[in-house]
Protein backbone atom coordinates (compact mmCIF):
# COMPACT_ATOMS: atom_id res chain seq x y z
CA UNK A 1 0.00 0.00 0.00
CA UNK A 2 2.53 2.40 0.07
CA UNK A 3 2.38 3.58 3.76
CA UNK A 4 4.77 4.38 6.10
CA UNK A 5 5.92 2.46 9.10
CA UNK A 6 3.55 4.48 11.59
CA UNK A 7 0.28 4.32 9.34
CA UNK A 8 1.23 1.01 8.52
CA UNK A 9 1.25 0.11 12.11
CA UNK A 10 -1.92 2.33 12.77
CA UNK A 11 -3.77 0.54 10.07
CA UNK A 12 -2.92 -3.08 10.76
CA UNK A 13 -3.94 -2.65 14.32
CA UNK A 14 -7.18 -1.12 13.08
CA UNK A 15 -7.50 -4.16 10.19
CA UNK A 16 -6.75 -6.83 13.42
CA UNK A 17 -9.35 -5.35 15.58
CA UNK A 18 -11.86 -6.66 13.32
CA UNK A 19 -10.68 -10.31 12.93
CA UNK A 20 -12.31 -12.55 13.99
CA UNK A 21 -8.80 -13.78 16.27
CA UNK A 22 -8.29 -10.77 17.99
CA UNK A 23 -9.11 -12.19 21.37
CA UNK A 24 -5.97 -14.48 20.51
CA UNK A 25 -4.00 -11.41 19.03
CA UNK A 26 -5.28 -9.42 22.09
CA UNK A 27 -3.81 -12.28 24.48
CA UNK A 28 -0.15 -12.53 22.75
CA UNK A 29 0.46 -9.00 22.68
CA UNK A 30 -1.06 -8.04 26.33
CA UNK A 31 2.49 -9.20 28.21
CA UNK A 32 3.99 -5.83 25.86
CA UNK A 33 1.41 -3.62 26.35
CA UNK A 34 2.71 -2.44 29.89
CA UNK A 35 6.33 -2.50 28.20
CA UNK A 36 5.51 -0.41 25.19
CA UNK A 37 3.50 1.73 26.93
CA UNK A 38 6.11 2.90 29.13
CA UNK A 39 8.28 3.38 26.59
CA UNK A 40 5.56 5.38 24.73
CA UNK A 41 5.31 8.11 27.98
CA UNK A 42 9.05 8.02 28.19
CA UNK A 43 9.15 9.38 24.94
CA UNK A 44 6.45 11.93 24.87
CA UNK A 45 7.92 13.22 27.73
CA UNK A 46 11.52 13.53 26.21
CA UNK A 47 9.94 14.77 23.15
CA UNK A 48 9.01 17.77 25.52
CA UNK A 49 11.74 21.01 24.95
CA UNK A 50 11.78 23.08 27.90
CA UNK A 51 13.52 25.41 26.57
CA UNK A 52 10.65 25.65 23.65
CA UNK A 53 8.06 26.05 26.76
CA UNK A 54 10.00 29.12 29.07
CA UNK A 55 10.41 30.95 25.57
CA UNK A 56 6.66 30.51 24.08
CA UNK A 57 4.83 30.05 27.14
CA UNK A 58 1.94 32.99 26.48
CA UNK A 59 1.87 31.28 23.47
CA UNK A 60 1.43 27.50 24.50
CA UNK A 61 -0.99 29.12 27.31
CA UNK A 62 -3.18 30.54 25.35
CA UNK A 63 -3.04 27.56 22.59
CA UNK A 64 -3.92 24.57 24.93
CA UNK A 65 -6.87 26.80 26.42
CA UNK A 66 -8.53 27.20 23.02
CA UNK A 67 -7.37 23.79 21.91
CA UNK A 68 -9.05 21.84 25.12
CA UNK A 69 -12.08 24.12 24.87
CA UNK A 70 -12.62 23.89 21.11
CA UNK A 71 -12.73 20.17 20.95
CA UNK A 72 -14.97 19.81 24.02
CA UNK A 73 -17.26 22.01 22.65
CA UNK A 74 -17.62 20.31 19.39
CA UNK A 75 -17.54 16.94 21.46
CA UNK A 76 -20.54 17.95 23.40
CA UNK A 77 -22.37 19.50 20.82
CA UNK A 78 -22.00 15.45 18.96
CA UNK A 79 -23.17 14.17 21.91
CA UNK A 80 -26.94 14.73 21.39
CA UNK A 81 -26.73 13.38 17.88
CA UNK A 82 -25.13 9.82 19.67
CA UNK A 83 -27.79 9.61 21.90
CA UNK A 84 -25.78 10.87 24.76
CA UNK A 85 -27.56 13.08 27.55
CA UNK A 86 -26.32 16.79 28.30
CA UNK A 87 -24.66 15.62 31.14
CA UNK A 88 -22.87 12.18 29.42
CA UNK A 89 -21.77 14.61 26.73
CA UNK A 90 -20.41 16.90 29.08
CA UNK A 91 -18.27 14.02 30.65
CA UNK A 92 -17.01 12.92 27.06
CA UNK A 93 -16.36 16.60 26.15
CA UNK A 94 -14.56 17.54 28.58
CA UNK A 95 -12.14 14.13 29.88
CA UNK A 96 -11.49 13.48 25.73
CA UNK A 97 -10.59 17.15 25.40
CA UNK A 98 -6.77 16.64 25.52
CA UNK A 99 -4.56 16.17 22.69
CA UNK A 100 -4.11 12.24 21.35
CA UNK A 101 -0.90 10.57 20.98
CA UNK A 102 -1.33 10.06 17.21
CA UNK A 103 -0.65 13.57 17.19
CA UNK A 104 3.40 12.77 17.65
CA UNK A 105 2.88 10.39 14.79
CA UNK A 106 1.26 12.98 12.58
CA UNK A 107 3.95 15.98 13.21
CA UNK A 108 6.79 13.51 12.48
CA UNK A 109 5.61 12.18 9.44
CA UNK A 110 4.80 16.57 8.34
CA UNK A 111 7.97 17.31 9.97
CA UNK A 112 10.05 14.72 7.63
CA UNK A 113 7.82 15.58 4.35
CA UNK A 114 8.88 19.65 4.79
CA UNK A 115 5.60 20.69 5.50
CA UNK A 116 6.09 21.63 8.93
CA UNK A 117 8.33 23.74 10.00
CA UNK A 118 10.81 22.45 13.08
CA UNK A 119 10.16 24.96 15.25
CA UNK A 120 6.20 24.61 14.93
CA UNK A 121 6.31 20.97 15.36
CA UNK A 122 8.40 21.33 18.61
CA UNK A 123 5.68 24.18 19.59
CA UNK A 124 2.40 21.43 18.54
CA UNK A 125 4.25 19.00 20.27
CA UNK A 126 5.02 20.66 23.51
CA UNK A 127 1.24 21.72 23.40
CA UNK A 128 -0.21 18.16 23.06
CA UNK A 129 1.99 16.80 25.90
CA UNK A 130 1.22 19.42 28.38
CA UNK A 131 -2.49 18.93 27.53
CA UNK A 132 -2.12 15.18 27.86
CA UNK A 133 -0.61 15.63 31.72
CA UNK A 134 -4.41 17.84 32.13
CA UNK A 135 -5.81 14.71 31.62
CA UNK A 136 -6.69 13.91 35.29
CA UNK A 137 -7.84 17.61 36.04
CA UNK A 138 -10.01 17.28 32.75
CA UNK A 139 -11.77 13.83 34.33
CA UNK A 140 -12.29 15.84 37.64
CA UNK A 141 -13.71 18.58 35.92
CA UNK A 142 -15.98 16.15 33.79
CA UNK A 143 -17.29 14.61 36.76
CA UNK A 144 -18.50 18.34 38.14
CA UNK A 145 -20.14 19.03 34.99
CA UNK A 146 -22.11 16.09 34.20
CA UNK A 147 -23.13 16.13 37.73
CA UNK A 148 -24.41 19.77 37.68
CA UNK A 149 -25.86 18.89 34.46
CA UNK A 150 -28.07 15.59 36.03
CA UNK A 151 -28.88 17.66 38.80
CA UNK A 152 -30.38 20.83 36.89
CA UNK A 153 -32.06 18.95 34.21
CA UNK A 154 -35.60 18.46 35.92
CA UNK A 155 -35.22 22.03 38.02
CA UNK A 156 -37.95 23.50 35.50
CA UNK A 157 -40.20 21.35 37.86
CA UNK A 158 -39.03 22.59 41.17
CA UNK A 159 -36.79 19.67 41.44
CA UNK A 160 -34.15 20.11 43.83
CA UNK A 161 -31.21 22.37 42.55
CA UNK A 162 -28.72 23.44 45.12
CA UNK A 163 -25.86 21.66 47.15
CA UNK A 164 -27.59 18.55 47.54
CA UNK A 165 -25.38 15.53 46.29
CA UNK A 166 -28.89 13.80 45.22
CA UNK A 167 -30.57 14.00 42.43
CA UNK A 168 -34.26 14.76 42.05
CA UNK A 169 -34.88 11.27 40.83
CA UNK A 170 -33.26 10.13 44.18
CA UNK A 171 -34.70 12.16 46.32
CA UNK A 172 -37.99 11.15 44.72
CA UNK A 173 -37.43 7.01 44.76
CA UNK A 174 -36.59 7.59 48.64
CA UNK A 175 -39.35 9.42 49.56
CA UNK A 176 -41.60 6.42 47.70
CA UNK A 177 -39.92 4.43 49.32
CA UNK A 178 -40.96 5.28 52.90
CA UNK A 179 -44.59 6.39 51.88
CA UNK A 180 -45.24 3.01 52.27
CA UNK A 181 -48.88 3.27 51.73
CA UNK A 182 -48.42 5.41 48.79
CA UNK A 183 -50.37 8.33 49.75
CA UNK A 184 -48.10 10.66 48.30
CA UNK A 185 -46.88 12.13 51.75
CA UNK A 186 -44.82 10.70 54.43
CA UNK A 187 -46.53 10.56 58.17
CA UNK A 188 -44.89 10.06 61.38
CA UNK A 189 -45.28 6.53 61.83
CA UNK A 190 -43.96 5.74 58.49
CA UNK A 191 -40.49 7.74 58.85
CA UNK A 192 -40.41 6.28 62.36
CA UNK A 193 -40.20 2.99 61.19
CA UNK A 194 -37.61 3.99 58.74
CA UNK A 195 -35.31 5.93 60.62
CA UNK A 196 -35.33 4.29 64.04
CA UNK A 197 -34.17 0.91 61.54
CA UNK A 198 -31.30 2.82 60.82
CA UNK A 199 -30.46 3.68 64.29
CA UNK A 200 -31.97 6.80 64.95
CA UNK A 201 -33.31 6.94 68.62
CA UNK A 202 -37.03 6.75 69.05
CA UNK A 203 -37.23 10.17 71.35
CA UNK A 204 -35.57 11.95 68.20
CA UNK A 205 -37.88 10.62 65.06
CA UNK A 206 -40.43 13.78 66.34
CA UNK A 207 -37.90 16.30 66.13
CA UNK A 208 -36.91 15.35 62.47
CA UNK A 209 -40.46 14.91 61.48
CA UNK A 210 -41.15 18.12 62.86
CA UNK A 211 -37.78 19.72 60.78
CA UNK A 212 -39.07 18.43 57.77
CA UNK A 213 -42.72 19.14 57.98
CA UNK A 214 -42.78 23.00 57.42
CA UNK A 215 -46.15 23.71 57.50
CA UNK A 216 -47.21 21.98 60.48
CA UNK A 217 -49.97 20.08 58.56
CA UNK A 218 -48.57 16.88 60.02
CA UNK A 219 -47.48 15.09 56.59
CA UNK A 220 -44.23 15.34 54.94
CA UNK A 221 -45.41 16.56 50.91
CA UNK A 222 -42.47 15.68 48.42
CA UNK A 223 -41.50 19.17 48.67
CA UNK A 224 -40.82 19.79 51.67
CA UNK A 225 -38.91 16.02 51.80
CA UNK A 226 -36.62 17.90 48.64
CA UNK A 227 -36.12 20.97 50.93
CA UNK A 228 -35.36 19.33 54.07
CA UNK A 229 -32.80 17.09 52.04
CA UNK A 230 -31.36 20.33 50.51
CA UNK A 231 -31.07 21.75 53.74
CA UNK A 232 -29.21 18.95 55.04
CA UNK A 233 -31.67 17.04 57.36
CA UNK A 234 -31.63 13.78 56.34
CA UNK A 235 -27.78 13.85 57.38
CA UNK A 236 -28.62 15.26 60.59
CA UNK A 237 -30.88 12.85 61.38
CA UNK A 238 -28.47 10.03 60.81
CA UNK A 239 -25.57 11.97 62.48
CA UNK A 240 -23.62 11.57 59.37
CA UNK A 241 -20.68 14.06 58.49
CA UNK A 242 -18.52 16.06 60.77
CA UNK A 243 -19.81 17.78 63.19
CA UNK A 244 -22.49 15.48 63.87
CA UNK A 245 -22.04 14.62 67.81
CA UNK A 246 -21.48 11.22 67.21
CA UNK A 247 -18.58 9.91 68.77
CA UNK A 248 -16.26 8.87 65.78
CA UNK A 249 -14.02 6.12 66.95
CA UNK A 250 -17.64 4.32 68.89
CA UNK A 251 -18.91 4.77 65.30
CA UNK A 252 -16.06 3.62 63.75
CA UNK A 253 -16.24 0.52 66.01
CA UNK A 254 -20.03 -0.32 65.46
CA UNK A 255 -19.46 -0.33 61.63
CA UNK A 256 -16.33 -2.59 61.78
CA UNK A 257 -18.40 -5.04 63.35
CA UNK A 258 -21.11 -5.15 60.54
CA UNK A 259 -18.24 -4.94 57.61
CA UNK A 260 -17.45 -8.33 56.24
CA UNK A 261 -12.95 -8.68 56.41
CA UNK A 262 -13.12 -9.31 52.81
CA UNK A 263 -15.67 -7.00 51.94
CA UNK A 264 -15.71 -4.78 48.73
CA UNK A 265 -15.13 -1.34 49.42
CA UNK A 266 -16.64 1.47 47.24
CA UNK A 267 -14.99 4.92 47.09
CA UNK A 268 -17.41 7.47 46.41
CA UNK A 269 -21.49 7.12 46.76
CA UNK A 270 -22.08 8.70 43.24
CA UNK A 271 -24.55 7.50 40.80
CA UNK A 272 -21.76 4.84 39.51
CA UNK A 273 -20.77 4.14 43.26
CA UNK A 274 -24.64 3.44 43.81
CA UNK A 275 -25.40 1.55 40.77
CA UNK A 276 -22.27 -0.61 41.30
CA UNK A 277 -23.75 -1.02 44.99
CA UNK A 278 -27.00 -2.03 43.44
CA UNK A 279 -25.19 -4.79 40.84
CA UNK A 280 -22.96 -6.46 44.04
CA UNK A 281 -26.56 -6.32 46.29
CA UNK A 282 -28.61 -8.16 43.22
CA UNK A 283 -25.86 -10.58 42.85
CA UNK A 284 -25.76 -11.54 46.47
CA UNK A 285 -22.51 -9.81 47.40
CA UNK A 286 -23.54 -6.82 49.64
CA UNK A 287 -25.49 -9.23 52.24
CA UNK A 288 -23.94 -9.74 55.44
CA UNK A 289 -21.45 -6.67 55.45
CA UNK A 290 -20.47 -8.12 51.98
CA UNK A 291 -20.17 -4.30 50.23
CA UNK A 292 -19.31 -1.29 52.19
CA UNK A 293 -19.77 2.64 50.28
CA UNK A 294 -17.54 5.72 51.79
CA UNK A 295 -18.23 8.88 50.87
CA UNK A 296 -17.38 12.56 52.08
CA UNK A 297 -20.67 14.21 51.24
CA UNK A 298 -23.10 14.06 54.29
CA UNK A 299 -26.50 13.90 51.98
CA UNK A 300 -25.36 10.98 49.73
CA UNK A 301 -24.45 8.94 52.55
CA UNK A 302 -27.19 9.14 54.57
CA UNK A 303 -29.88 8.68 51.28
CA UNK A 304 -27.41 5.63 51.12
CA UNK A 305 -28.16 4.70 54.50
CA UNK A 306 -31.88 5.17 54.50
CA UNK A 307 -31.83 3.09 51.49
CA UNK A 308 -30.41 0.09 53.36
CA UNK A 309 -26.95 0.08 51.96
CA UNK A 310 -23.94 0.21 54.56
CA UNK A 311 -22.40 3.35 53.58
CA UNK A 312 -19.73 5.12 55.76
CA UNK A 313 -18.66 9.00 56.24
CA UNK A 314 -15.38 8.81 55.17
CA UNK A 315 -12.16 8.80 52.13
CA UNK A 316 -11.84 5.54 52.45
Amino acid sequence: LGLSASPGAFAAGVLLAGNRYRAQIQADVRPFEGILLGIFFLTAGASLDPQVVMKDLPTLVVGILVFIVAKAAVLFAAGPAVGNTPAQAARVGITLAGGGEFSFVVFKLAQDLGVLPYELSNLLTASVVISMSLTPLLGELADFAGTYLESREECGEGELCGGSAITPAEARALFNDIDVDGSGSIDVDELRDKLVARGVRFANVAEVFKAFDANGDGEISLEEWKAGIERGLLAQALAVGPGSGKDEETTSLEIAETIAPDAVVICGFTEFGREMYGVLESAGIAKDGGVVAVDLNPSRVAAGILSGATAVYGDG
